[in-house]
């Protein structure tokens, strides 16, 4: 997942809360059972747009918002809205029971809502790093859209509470910090109307836990989360997992070349594919024996997904090898073909992180190579030293990597060629352009809900001429 389609997610379950079409009560009345539940979503939702506003600004929080914040820096206007803004539940409430137990179809609007807002906490290290301008106003300017919305979605939640909750509806329905939100996010849209949401480049959020690879149709998805891991890792990657991933991609390599001299024996497209296949082949296996070592241990997750590829790739050839000897099944090489040269895509993309990851370490001395003694006898001394040290003879493992790159790079472009079918780049800038495509429907559609909504559903306080005790009400469309 991309901050993009996260955002998106989030959009379309905040776009799903606001449009709602009941009539006249928007959302059936909750249960007592499923009321902390609606509650402590609820809370999960503004806690993340509270905290994603306060990391984009990395500013202290001013004591207050006044109409000259609002008007000349709305964002900060906006956090100290999300700030005030009380939280309905206790402390005490378990995200895991708030996102899991079962309720109407109000609690499962707020539980979608609560998963997607939980989801874009994998952002936060990126963006107290630090984001660009442009990246910083981008995230803003989904913030304002999606803040915009909390003041009406109040407004439905406490107006679906069971009968007697009065101190929960009163600290839903808060006029003042909700007419905060509305001015302050509504300036800033008017501030960034001219940015694209959920356009930020925040990279994916470091990998999760590798599973196990069940077939060969699932090796391409495993190498891509192989090459995220590898990303994750940067220079911190050892030399140990670096010979387990350069042997594997090196016999993944060798087999779709055999298998491209059996699929496409009379195309120029394929014969020149499989001779790139062999050719990075060679540099990996040069890669995997090198002498480099690493002192910190290696990374059991790494080293555990090679495996499974590994494991994927030689059952594969397995396969292939007694195809012959069975007089050859079509069926079995259609089934075959398609996910290993897929697979060949990915593997550029994989060598190409694993060969920034031995530059990283090597330039900043993780990566130990032997010292050599180019004296009498040109004898080999017991002394590991980091190879940007070693300037008396460099281990060549970095340039082999970055060959093998180059060649993968070539064969893909062949293969596609010969196949007809996209490259994997070719595949992940068409997934970026339609997860773009997805964020501005999604919150084209949020912003129509907000629309529909601007005019009704908004609490009011009784005049202020004319003294009352009673709260707060929703006021439905008549």
């Amino acid at each position: 997942m991309t901050y993009t389609e996260d955002a998106t997610r989030l959009a379309r379950a905040v776009a799903a809360l606001t449009a709602h079409p009941g009539h006249p009560q928007r959302w059936p009345a909750l249960s007592e059972s499923e009321r902390p539940a609606a509650l402590a979503a609820r809370d999960a939702v503004v806690s993340e747009l509270r905290d994603l506003t306060r990391l984009v600004l990395r500013r202290p929080t001013p004591a207050r918002a006044d109409h000259s914040l609002i008007t000349a820096n709305p964002a900060q206007a906006l956090r100290v809205a999300l700030d005030a803004l009380p939280m309905a539940t206790g402390s005490d409430t378990a995200l895991t029971d708030t996102l899991t137990v079962g309720g109407g179809p109000l609690t499962s609007a707020w539980q979608t809502a609560a998963r997607a807002a939980v989801a874009l906490e994998s952002y936060h290290d990126q963006i107290v790093a630090g984001l660009p301008n442009d990246d910083a106003w981008t995230l803003t300017r989904d913030l304002a859209d999606l803040a915009l919305a909390v003041p009406h979605l109040d407004a439905d939640l406490a107006a679906a509470l069971p009968d007697g909750d009065e101190q929960t509806r009163r600290l839903l329905l808060d006029p003042g910090g909700h007419g905060l939100i509305r001015l302050a996010a509504t300036e800033l849209q008017a501030q960034t109307v001219d940015l694209a949401p959920a356009a930020a480049h925040l990279a994916a959020p470091t990998p999760g836990r590798p599973g196990l690879v069940r077939n060969v149709a699932e090796l391409p998805a495993a190498t891509r989360h192989l090459t995220a891991m590898l990303t994750a890792r940067g220079p911190a990657l050892t030399a140990v997992e670096a010979r387990a991933v350069a042997r594997t991609l090196a016999a993944g390599a060798h087999l779709t070349a055999g298998l491209l001299d059996r699929t496409h024996p009379q195309q120029p497209d394929g014969s020149a594919a499989a001779a790139h296949l062999h050719a990075a082949a060679k540099h990996l296996q040069t890669v995997a024996n090198a002498k480099v070592a690493s002192l910190r241990p290696p990374a059991p997750a790494v080293l555990f997904l090679t495996q499974q590829i590994g494991q994927r790739l030689t059952a594969a050839r397995d396969l292939t090898d007694q195809l012959p000897r069975t007089q050859g099944s079509p069926a079995a090489l259609d089934r075959i073909a398609p996910p290993l040269l897929a697979w060949a895509g990915e593997a550029a993309a994989t060598t190409a992180s694993l060969a920034g990851c031995l530059q990283a370490a090597a330039d900043t001395g993780q990566l130990l190579a032997p010292r050599q003694d180019t004296g009498r006898g040109r004898t080999q001394h017991y002394l590991w030293l980091p190879t940007s040290r070693n300037t008396t003879a460099p281990d060549p493992v970095v340039s082999h990597a970055r060959a093998a790159v180059d060649a993968l790079a070539a064969a893909e472009q062949r293969i596609a060629t010969a196949t007809g079918e996209p490259t994997a780049a070719d595949r992940r800038r068409a997934a970026t352009r339609n997860a773009v495509a997805a964020a501005g429907t999604a919150f084209t559609e949020l912003r129509t809900a907000l629309t529909a909504r601007t005019p009704t559903a908004v609490p009011r306080l009784p005049h202020p001429a004319l003294p009352s005790t009673r709260q707060p009400t929703v006021r439905n469309r008549p």
